[in-house]
């Protein structure tokens, strides 16, 4: 056969039948004239991985092998897979033989749809392109090695299209050396057809033996419908921060790092802590904790979602999660919630958000056994669980970030693959008794241990940090209910307390690690006076002026969760404000703290209406104290003419803040109300009536990630959310994904195909309801690919008197296909993913038909020849 010619029979590049067998009849190659490609292994993940490659077979392997290869005593496991998220398949191949200078092969993979035992249909999209393919292939061994598995650039990548990944599936990857680049080589035999520049060139094998081993496949590929956790984010800011997060940014990473949906609201509301830099961080993270269960409690425990406060520079890695107690305002409740350090995206941020998703620390080590019995939420939980075989809390799996390693990658995605660990340092066994690794960054750690480095915190792809297959499919048999379950993790049950709600001072207050007891916040409150679950030694009294005890009741101590030394003890009581001129936190007889109501309360004055700008509204107001207190300012925002409020920003009390317009959401009948507080009592003012714009949606693209590149014949994963300035998702039709002005599709996420090559723009538009747009834009670099025969077929022969030829056509890109005839000019036909027939001119005649086929496109060319027989 001449080198890039087809069979001169019905040809279509379409996989195999499952259980196809074929004879393996391996003829002599011929010499180094010839080459022979084969897959030596696949891999599918969503992120993480079990750190095992099967050997490739003729029939496809189930997917339960893979899962039974977990060494027993480990935390090695298959990874369970989440329906619709994004799925990278990696295929592994070299050369049976071949000219050592290798031989770029293209690859194409397949995906059917199980149906039934035996029983399966091909998805639409079939087949589809890899993302990455390797340069060249290589003579090597007929199984894949570890080098290649933690290797960037080893194996095709096959991005999989979101429509593929729901039930049960089979993946099938196939080569196609008839269609590899010819390449000159010094082994070439002389017998070859010219090749590039007229040098011989190397023709692949064309044996049944060479024909089987170009396929590998994976069947029985379960994917379930996890569900959503929706997370309702609030902004710790510091004042003239303009490099804070939006929400998108804050959790990207744990969104890559969390099998369960993600679902990222917009900032709630922003709590200036300001007065937190330069504090130590442990009395900052006391301080933000304070601040964040007020607004839980303010809001009702907001059961609908997971709240997190987002930090950024003060607490050096630091977070945690805390269980507080609402006080019946509207409902009693147990609630918990975290503080999180968005400088830390790959550490802190995913760490907390694991812990609410109820997984505990991965092994004793490091410090992970601190604490390990908190009362979380009036039950005795682990705060960390053995990890077979290192006790360290290595990841024993093999991750992919999808992001590349660098601006100078090649491959879209980074392989997350840990040497084997270095020696334990001396000295560093602390409270558990468990050694701790070096911090080398080969030593990958699950973000759930304490021995991951911080060091590295800042820049996720060399952190040290990943997530093991064991957290993963944790998450997902949890998290599946807790999504479910749709609660913000409401442990106890809410219960609506006795009796009538009465005017009430909310203190909340602090133990530290020698037992030193500080009043944090007196606040007040309309709330039914209760019990609060669980046992506590604290309690709380309100007294008159004269000293005289009004009541006395029971606080609520939470333990939280601190990521860092020492357990914090969080107290909160409520008594009735009526007469009541100073607080105490008792235990016992001993009074532990004290805050005494000064002798002027604060004022506070609006001025006119907030004024709006681009994204943006200033609130004004004036607020004065006699006492010289420190005064703290509440904004809270109605759209009902005072009926309901939301607070929209907490702080010092400074006259002035410029607020998101998101926040003011777009209403006829608003009003604004800014509350001051002297540390014991409270002024309001509220406005007049306004009507507010609001503001367009606010969009966010989490896929393709920054800095994405692939092949432009590749599918291409495009995911987003929207919200309007109510805070409600927006959906289906609403949200339009554009290409300049061609649109591609509409939804939270489509996969795309068949885009231009080069650095293109790709908008998200969301519409609310009042018509208003929001815009997000991602900027992805698609390469110029070589287009490819994906189906090719023609007759056997035709009559000596044919003037035409019937052929059947797809390409992997849109192209034109040029037939050249001999003694006939240059046929052109323009040719895509969808099979075409055409009737290329022939010359009659009664020797064979050889045509010569040329795929054009982006400046690539595809030659292939073909050579049909005569017939009378």
């Amino acid at each position: 056969m001449l080198p890039g010619s087809l069979a001169a029979s019905t040809i279509d590049f379409e996989h195999p039948a499952a259980g196809t067998a074929l004879t393996n009849q391996y003829a002599d190659s011929g010499g180094p004239a010839q080459f022979d490609p084969r897959i030596t292994s696949m891999q599918i993940t969503q992120g993480t991985q079990i750190p095992y490659l099967p050997s490739r077979s003729d029939s496809p392997v189930p997917y339960s092998q893979i899962e039974q290869a977990a060494q027993p005593g480990t935390q090695q496991a298959a990874a369970h897979f989440e329906a619709g998220r994004w799925t990278v398949v990696r295929v592994y191949a070299d050369l049976r033989f071949g000219p050592p200078e290798g031989v770029p092969v293209p690859a194409v993979l397949f995906g059917f749809k199980i149906v039934g035992p035996g029983h399966r249909v091909p998805l639409p999209g079939n087949p589809i392109l890899p993302t990455y393919s390797p340069p060249r292939l290589t003579p090597g061994p007929d199984q894949a090695s570890t080098d290649e598995e933690g290797s960037d650039t080893a194996a095709y990548e096959f991005t999989v299209p979101s429509s593929w990944t729901h039930g049960r599936i089979e993946l099938s990857a196939r080569l196609l050396p008839a269609q590899s680049i010819p390449v000159a080589t010094e082994g070439a035999s002389r017998a070859a057809a010219p090749g590039q520049g007229g040098l011989p060139v190397d023709v692949p094998c064309t044996t049944q033996e060479c024909d089987l081993n170009d396929t590998m496949g994976i069947t029985d590929i379960p994917f379930a419908d996890v569900g959503s956790v929706r997370i309702r984010p609030l902004a710790l800011t510091v004042t003239g921060d303009s490099t804070f997060p939006a929400p998108n940014t804050a959790f990207g990473w744990a969104r890559n790092l969390t099998p369960v949906h993600l679902l990222i609201e917009p900032y709630d509301t922003t709590i200036d802590v300001s007065d937190l830099a330069g504090k130590p961080r442990k009395d900052a993270l006391n301080t933000m904790n304070d601040r964040v269960g007020t607004y839980v409690c303010d809001h009702g425990g907001l059961p609908d979602a997971l709240i997190i406060g987002v930090s950024r520079n003060i607490l050096q890695g630091m977070g945690n999660v805390v269980a507080t107690w609402c006080w019946g305002f509207p409902i009693s409740g147990t609630y918990r919630y975290a503080v999180v350090d968005a400088s830390f995206p790959a550490y802190s941020v995913p760490h907390e958000l694991h812990h609410l998703l109820g997984r505990g620390h991965a092994s004793a080590a490091c410090g992970g056994a601190d604490n390990d019995t908190f009362l979380n939420l009036g039950l005795a939980i682990n705060n960390h669980e053995s990890w077979p075989l290192d006790d360290v809390g290595f990841i024993q799996s093999v991750g992919l970030a999808p992001e590349s390693s660098g601006p100078l990658a090649t491959s879209p995605y980074h392989v997350i693959f840990g040497m084997p660990p270095s020696p334990a340092r001396s000295g560093c066994e602390g409270k558990s008794g468990k050694p701790c690794p070096t911090m080398a960054t080969t030593d990958w750690f699950d973000f759930m241990s304490y021995c991951g480095s911080t060091s590295f915190g800042t820049a996720p792809l060399i952190s040290n940090v990943w997530i093991s297959t064991h957290n993963w499919n944790a998450a997902i048999d949890d998290g599946a209910s807790l999504a479910s379950a749709n609660t913000s993790r409401v442990v106890v049950p809410r219960v609506r307390a006795p009796g009538r709600s009465t005017s009430s001072l909310y203190v909340t207050g602090s133990v530290g690690g020698d037992g030193a007891v500080t009043i944090t916040s007196v606040h007040p409150v309309t709330a039914r006076l209760q019990t609060p679950p669980g046992r506590s030694d604290y309690a709380l009294s309100g007294l008159g002026s004269t000293g005289t005890t009004h009541a006395t009741l029971r606080m609520f101590e939470s333990f939280a969760h601190v990521d860092g030394p020492a357990l914090e003890h969080r107290l909160e009581g409520v008594v009735p404000a009526a007469g009541v001129a100073e607080v105490e936190i008792v235990k016992g007889a001993t009074v532990l703290a004290r805050r005494r109501q000064s002798p002027h309360a604060p004022t506070v004055r609006l001025g006119a209406r907030p004024t709006f700008g681009i994204k943006n509204a200033v609130v004004r107001w004036s607020a004065h104290d006699a006492d010289n207190d420190h005064v703290e300012a509440k904004i809270s925002y109605s759209g009902d003419d005072g009926r309901t409020w939301k607070l929209v920003w907490v702080g010092p009390n400074r006259g002035r803040v410029r607020l998101p317009a998101q926040y003011l959401f777009s209403a006829r009948r608003a009003r604004i109300r800014v509350e001051v507080n002297d540390g014991f009592r409270t002024a309001i003012a509220v406005s007049r009536r306004f009507r507010s714009p609001g503001e367009a949606p606010l969009v966010s693209i989490a896929l393709p990630a920054r800095r994405f590149h692939e092949a432009n014949d590749a599918p291409l994963l495009l995911s987003g959310q929207a919200f309007d300035d109510r805070s409600r998702q927006l959906t289906g039709r609403r949200l339009r994904w554009m290409l300049g002005r061609r649109l591609l599709g509409t939804g939270a996420q489509i996969t795309v195909t068949g885009l231009p090559a080069g650095r293109d723009r790709i908008d998200l538009l969301a519409r609310d309801r009042g018509g208003r747009v929001g815009r997000a834009s991602a900027v992805v670099r698609l390469g110029a690919s070589r287009p490819l025969f994906l189906k090719l077929r023609t007759p056997r022969s035709v009559r000596r008197g044919a003037r035409s030829l019937r052929i059947t056509v797809s390409s992997s890109a849109s192209a034109i296909l040029i037939v050249q005839a001999p003694g006939l000019r240059p046929q052109r036909f323009s040719v895509d993913r969808r099979a075409r027939g055409l009737r290329p001119r022939i010359r009659a005649g009664r020797k064979a038909v050889r045509l010569r086929l040329v795929l054009a496109a982006g400046g690539k060319r595809n030659a292939q020849a073909l050579v049909v027989g005569r017939r009378r």
